[in-house]
């Protein structure tokens, strides 16, 4: 189960932020980087 937290934003804000990961000024992070996999132990589930 992964938590997302939510965050306001209004129109202004919004764009903004969507302008900035377009243009490569911020990045988000990577899922599978950030939280190792649990695929491994599923060989014990059975």
């Amino acid at each position: 189960v992964q938590m997302v937290k939510a965050v306001h934003l209004d129109g202004t804000q919004l764009a903004a932020f969507l302008s900035a990961y377009a243009s490569g000024e911020i990045t988000l992070p990577q899922p599978e980087a950030a939280y190792p996999t649990e695929q491994e132990d599923s060989d014990d589930e059975e």
